[in-house]
């Protein structure tokens, strides 16, 4: 199999996904230390939050607002992870492949 001859588009492809990569991995890190929050306004242990949407109301305590965030904070970081260590092994097959 021949090593595609790279060119600056590769380049610049390699770079905006390492940064969407890094971006993506900071953001999740970043949801799993933040605390909840309900309408902007940090939540603290045995608040409730009253969600509206199209009428029906819900209402979701300190815990459950936790708990989506702590899932979504490690989604963010599998996929900025994979994301990074995948546009690092393309780039270095691509730079492998200018020697």
């Amino acid at each position: 199999m021949a090593a595609a001859h790279s060119t600056w588009k590769n380049y610049v492809w390699l770079v905006l996904a390492c940064l969407l990569g890094a971006g993506l991995l900071i953001w999740g890190i970043d949801t799993l230390q933040s605390a909840p929050t309900c309408d902007g306004f940090e939540m603290h242990s045995g608040d409730q939050c009253k969600i509206i949407h199209h009428g029906d109301s819900d209402t979701v305590a300190y815990d459950g607002r936790h708990a989506a965030n702590t899932r979504s904070g490690w989604g963010l970081i599998v996929m900025g992870g994979g994301l990074l260590l995948l546009s690092t092994a393309y780039g270095y097959f691509v730079v492998k492949g200018d020697d």
